[in-house]
């Protein structure tokens, strides 16, 4: 085990942290651990190929708590993991700076509240790419 501190994104608290934990190298149930989920995906959020880990079954989730980054279409779910990525996918530290990190992260609350936020702003979601772009409802 190696001791590590890494940044986690708690939309439930609503702020961006740095944690200690406890790296296993040999595999990657601590990403589990720290995030809380059972299942995890990496989400890419920078061409540097910094990223969050999210919980792959968040939507499932009884409590849902979201959040978006300026670089990602859509909200994401629950507990985020910021890492990044080397040339062959492996989990490194990210290149991209914790304030930078903090400055391109909104909360947006729960299930209940992203719901509202779309009723009352439903003409600012883009379908510009082909795809709902929820950025433009809180990033200018």
């Amino acid at each position: 085990m190696v001791e590590s501190l890494d940044t986690i994104v708690n939309p439930k608290e609503q702020k961006v942290s740095l944690v200690k934990s406890e790296i296993d190298p040999t595999g990657y149930e601590w990403i589990s651990d720290l995030i809380e989920a059972r299942m995890f995906t990496f989400v890419r959020l920078y061409d540097n190929g910094d990223g969050v880990y999210i919980d792959d079954e968040g939507l499932y989730a009884d409590q849902r708590f979201f959040w978006i980054h300026k670089n990602y279409p859509q909200p994401l779910v629950n507990k985020g993991l910021f890492m990044g990525t080397d040339a062959e996918g492996n989990s490194v530290p990210p290149q991209t700076s914790l304030t930078q990190f903090e400055k391109d992260v909104k909360f947006i609350g729960d299930a209940h509240d992203l719901q509202v936020m779309i009723m009352f702003n439903k003409a600012k979601i883009s379908m510009e790419n082909g795809y709902e772009d929820y950025r433009p409802m809180f990033f200018k």
